[in-house]
């Protein structure tokens, strides 16, 4: 669920004055094997890669599903377009390596965040490569 996802990510980023992007690596039943912080930017942002976020994922045993998250030093936790295209790669690729992309949760200040699966723009999974 993005709520709890977003309260157990909050104490790890919400607090830093910049862009940090992990990826947390997850078990059948959802359960947390790591987390992997991958990038440390700027006030503004940061960049990640595709094999950023899968050779973790792909390197933690039983990893069965992944949530990638950041957090936006500014509080506010509305994506970005850029937040919102690489999600969209993230989830294509996703479907190809089939390691399900579980979300992308935007951290903000005070207990908010931004969940792009409970937004609906995070495909389900299979959906992204149907229009290829």
């Amino acid at each position: 669920e993005p709520r709890i996802a977003a309260a157990a990510l909050a104490p790890l980023l919400e607090h830093e004055a910049v862009e940090i992007f992990g990826v947390a690596c997850l078990s059948t039943r959802h359960r947390l094997l790591a987390w992997h912080v991958l990038s440390r930017g700027t006030r503004s942002g940061t960049s990640v890669s595709l094999p950023d976020v899968f050779v973790p994922a792909c390197l933690t045993p039983r990893t069965t599903a992944l949530l990638v998250a950041h957090n936006h030093p500014s509080g506010d936790p509305a994506p970005s377009a850029d937040d919102a295209r690489l999600t969209d790669r993230l989830a294509h690729a996703a479907d190809v390596i089939d390691i399900p992309l579980l979300d992308h949760v935007i951290v903000g200040s005070d207990g908010r965040y931004y969940s792009f699966r409970e937004a609906g723009l995070l495909p389900a999974r299979g959906a992204g490569l149907s229009r290829f």
